[in-house]
């Protein structure tokens, strides 16, 4: 599906929309259900969170709607990165993620909504509506999460906390790209080409993630990241 390839005037009442999702039938599916609603304007589509900020860079869209666990660079990851040169930027996610590991650090970076895939399309349409009108939107699905991570108790058991306990909170940004890497089966030498660092710094990073969270193998960090939402594998 094509979308503008310039911004829409000032004096447009649509709501200008970047969709961000690794999945063009998502993408598309999204897009199309939107075209019928006339306060919604489709500006662009992006399939990573890299191309993402280089389309919110030239079409200013007033609402980025993306998933939140993407290859390379993370939805969230990427939502930083826009927010930094854009902060009038809205972002909203819409994602099949619900751990609330990956719901709390969505909102730690300071999206504006989180709604997951399983929601029906109505629920969607609020919270754009909301997020576009300067307010908050969470679904009632993730609400205990966010909760939880407010007043720092647990719900079911977990806080974005693995089986060990261990919070991933105590991970930097850099750090959870390299475990997100190393979950999608990269090599070190891949990683360090792919972040730009040298092999050794990849190394002290992906010991430094294990000793935060008390992991002792590659295989359980893999374990670690496909369970709390760090990688699409």
């Amino acid at each position: 599906m094509r979308f503008p390839e310039t911004a829409l005037g000032a004096g447009d009442l649509m709501l200008r929309i970047l969709l961000v999702d690794d999945q063009e039938i998502v993408r598309d599916a999204i897009a199309a259900a939107l075209g019928s609603h006339g306060d919604f304007e489709v500006v662009g589509a992006a399939s990573s969170g890299a191309q993402s900020l280089e389309l919110a860079r030239q079409l200013r869209p007033a609402v980025v709607v993306t998933e939140t666990v993407l290859s390379e660079l993370s939805g969230i990851d990427a939502a930083k990165l826009v927010l930094e040169e854009l902060p009038e930027t809205r972002i909203l996610a819409l994602t099949s993620h619900e751990e609330p590991h990956v719901v709390c650090q969505a909102m730690n970076a300071r999206f504006s909504g989180y709604v997951l895939k399983k929601c029906p399309f109505s629920q969607f349409l609020d919270a754009l509506r909301a997020v576009g009108n300067g307010q908050m939107y969470l679904c009632p699905q993730v609400v205990g999460a966010v909760i939880a991570n407010r007043v720092g108790k647990t719900v079911n058991g977990k806080n974005g906390a693995g089986a060990n306990g261990h919070s991933a909170s105590a991970i930097s940004d850099r750090e959870r790209q390299v475990l997100r890497l190393v979950a999608d089966g990269l090599s070190t030498k891949e990683i360090a080409d792919q972040l730009t660092i040298s092999l050794k710094t990849v190394e002290t990073h992906r010991r430094r993630v294990m000793a935060k969270l008390k992991l002792f193998s590659i295989a359980q960090l893999t374990k670690y990241a496909i369970r709390e939402g760090f990688t699409t594998v």
